[in-house]
Order: structure tokens, then C-alpha cells, then sequence
């Protein structure tokens, strides 16, 4: 049974169905008191067909409401733009606490309070965690008369305020998790980086060596026949000739093999790139490359990378993006990346419509500049109706 739950929490639509169940019992079980007339008092309706049809429409509107404001438990179901939502499952609750009892309809403001931490700072969803219960007491008292349901709006308080600690608990481990798995992901793609710039390393290592010890000797070995070629003896000199021959045809394959490898010093980005972009938490990315060959310098190689790098970790830090592209293509003598999310402008902690005509670079932004200013680069960003764009163009003559 533990495993059963552990695999099932691990699913992203685990809150939505545990809520979805919650207010399918709720339901029935408000509609059955209301029908056998076992509530407290009686409801301010009769249970005919058309307060019937207007009690499901109002159960419905508390639903849809909450889809709209989206899961806390799950990444892919939240929304970012909840107040439609929040706005019409408060309408739902506050009509349904009028015309049956706070003790019922309770238990779906608490699907709600656990909600609010995507929304609200931590004071203010403390303070509706409270207010909420007060205000469904103070309806059942003052005008329906009832009595004995102070000790519900205590326990009810309670409980708002343990789904607010589980929510928050849940985001803060979220948030550890997509922050260990970027950094994982980046790790991958640094060991693809860096083990392709160890095989260029030890391709020069190498043609050193043969350059330095095994060129030396051969080119010595060829003097050395050269000298003996001279030599006045008959029945030496044709097998000394075809022994500095040979020498000579060494000696050029050793040639050959140095050039080649001195000629492949550049380094395959693609495979880090799709490492680096691969599964990121709640953003899907579109990467696009297309250059004339796949090698690039390592120096030009690694800028990209670490532009790449920054720009998704601003998208997971401060955009409220879903969707980002990047591309990079190589064309009149310059390399150019291009990333454009769909994020909107934030101000204090809070997305905005209004694009800003100035934006205030943080450290990440200087320093992929200063990345590429080095090279003799240019580097622009800007927020568009389109999202936040960053330009970037490098020179190909490092290539």
C-alpha cells in the first residue's frame, strides 16, 4: 500500500484527481442532506428541479474555477493566470455557504487555501486561511441562527492552515528538485563539452609527440641514409637508396598525420545543447541548429554554451515562460543564437503585460556579454509582444 502511494504522488495529476474526488463527495453529500431535509435547519431553498439546476451550476462553477486557477501539486497543471479562477470558485463557495452550511461547504475552501500560495505572499494566504472560516461561521450565525459552530471554525482554521504547510512544503521541494535536475542536466552537458575538448587536447598531445620525438628521429634516420648513399660501394648502395625511399614515405605520413590532427581542434556542440535543453520542469524548448559544419572552435564553442546555460536559468528564475526557442545558424561570416520565450515582464515578484523600454541587466545578462564582447561579438536583448528575445552574433573567422 506505501509503494501504491509513493508511485502515485509521483504522478503530476495526483492533486487534481484527489480534488476532483473531494468535491464529487462533497456533492452528493450536500445534495443528499439537502433532500432528506437532515441539515440542522432547513435550506434556504426546497430541493426542486430548478434550485437543483442552480445548486450543480454553482457545485460545476467551484470546479472549472479551480482548473482555472490550476494544481499546486502539479508543475504542468499550474496556471499564470489563476485570478479568473480564484475569482470564480470564491463565488461558488460564498453562494453555497448561504444556502446550506459552512460545516460542508468548508472542506472545498480548503481545496482553495491550498491553492492560494501561487498566488499570494505567505501573510496573506495565512490571513485568508483564517478570514475564510470566520466569514462561514459568521454567515451560520447571524443569519441562519445556528449554534455550537465556533469549534468548527477553529478546526477549520486548522486545517486551512495545514494545507497551506503541506502546499509550501511541496513548492519548496519543487523547487529543490527542478534545481538539482538543471543542475544535472548542465553537468551532462559540461562532461560533453569537456570531454570533447579532452580528445582535442590529446589529439595535439599526441602530434607533438610524433612531431617532437618520432619526426626527430626519422629526419635524422634520413640524413644518416642520405650519407651513406655516397658511399662508394657497389653492393650497399641500391639497398641504401631504397631504405632513404622508404624513409622518405615515413617520413610524409608522419607529416600528414600531425596535420590532421592539428586540423581537428574543434569541438561538436550539438550534443551538449540538447543535454543542457532536454526535460526542463514546466518549459518546453525548440532547438534549432544549422550550421555548415558542426565543429566549432572550442572558445566560440563554450560562449554559446554558457549563453545557453543563462538564459534557461533566467527563464526558471524570473520569466513566467512555457515555451522557449532557440536557434542557431551560421550565415554571412557570423555565427547567431537567438533565444525567444514567451515570459512576461516582471516587477516586483509580479508578471506584467507592460514591456519594459529599458531593462536593467543582472549578473547573468553582464556576464554573457562580457562572454561575448572577448570575441569581438555583440550581444541584444528586449522584451517583445512576443516574449523576452536575446541576439547574439559571434565571429566565424574563429571557426
Amino acid at each position: 500500500m506505501t509503494r501504491f502511494w509513493q508511485q502515485a504522488m509521483k504522478k503530476e495529476n495526483t492533486g487534481f484527481i484527489l480534488a476532483l474526488i473531494t468535491w464529487f463527495i462533497v456533492t452528493l453529500v450536500t445534495l443528499y442532506h439537502w433532500y432528506e431535509g437532515t441539515f440542522e435547519l432547513p435550506a434556504l431553498l426546497p430541493p426542486e428541479p430548478w434550485s437543483l439546476a442552480l445548486v450543480l451550476g454553482l457545485f460545476l462553477l467551484f470546479i472549472i474555477g479551480y482548473a482555472l486557477i490550476g494544481d499546486v501539486f502539479s508543475v504542468s497543471k499550474q496556471s499564470s493566470t489563476p485570478w479568473g479562477g480564484l475569482l470564480l470558485s470564491a463565488f461558488s463557495i460564498f453562494c453555497l455557504v448561504v444556502l446550506f452550511q459552512y460545516g460542508l461547504i468548508g472542506i472545498l475552501a480548503i481545496i482553495v487555501v491550498a491553492q492560494l500560495p501561487t498566488i499570494f505572499s505567505t501573510v496573506t494566504c495565512v490571513v485568508w486561511a483564517l478570514l475564510i472560516p470566520i466569514i462561514g461561521t459568521a454567515i451560520d450565525v447571524w443569519f441562519k441562527d445556528l449554534n455550537g459552530v465556533m469549534t468548527n471554525a477553529l478546526l477549520y482554521a486548522l486545517f486551512n492552515l495545514f494545507a497551506l504547510l503541506a502546499s509550501y512544503r511541496f513548492i519548496v521541494e519543487e523547487n529543490a528538485k527542478n534545481k538539482s535536475l538543471q543542475l544535472l542536466r548542465e553537468l551532462k552537458a559540461t562532461q560533453i563539452l569537456l570531454s570533447a575538448t579532452t580528445k582535442r587536447d590529446e589529439r595535439l598531445r599526441v602530434a607533438r609527440d610524433i612531431h617532437d620525438v618520432l619526426g626527430h628521429h626519422l629526419t635524422a634516420l634520413n640524413l644518416q641514409l642520405e650519407v651513406a648513399s655516397h658511399v662508394d660501394t657497389n653492393t650497399i648502395k641500391d639497398h641504401v637508396l631504397r631504405a632513404k625511399s622508404i624513409c622518405g614515405l615515413l617520413l610524409a605520413d608522419v607529416r600528414e598525420t600531425v596535420s590532421e590532427f592539428r586540423a581537428e581542434q574543434n569541438v561538436d556542440l550539438r550534443d551538449a545543447l540538447k543535454t543542457l535543453c532536454r526535460d526542463i520542469p514546466g518549459i518546453d524548448v525548440s532547438l534549432d541548429i544549422t550550421l555548415v559544419t558542426p565543429q566549432l572552435n572550442a572558445r566560440i564553442a563554450e560562449i554559446i554554451f554558457r549563453s545557453v546555460q543563462e538564459s534557461i536559468t533566467n527563464m526558471m528564475k524570473h520569466s513566467h515562460s512555457n515555451h522557449c526557442q532557440i536557434s542557431l545558424s551560421q550565415c554571412d561570416s557570423w555565427l547567431k543564437l537567438c533565444v525567444l520565450d514567451n515570459g512576461k515582464a516582471v516587477d516586483n515578484g509580479k508578471s506584467s503585460n507592460k514591456y519594459p523600454k529599458n531593462i536593467v541587466a543582472g549578473n547573468g545578462l553582464k556576464g554573457m556579454a562580457e562572454r561575448v564582447a572577448k570575441v569581438d561579438g555583440t550581444m541584444h536583448y528586449q522584451f517583445s509582444n512576443m516574449g523576452f528575445r536575446i541576439d547574439i552574433k559571434l565571429p566565424d573567422y574563429m571557426i
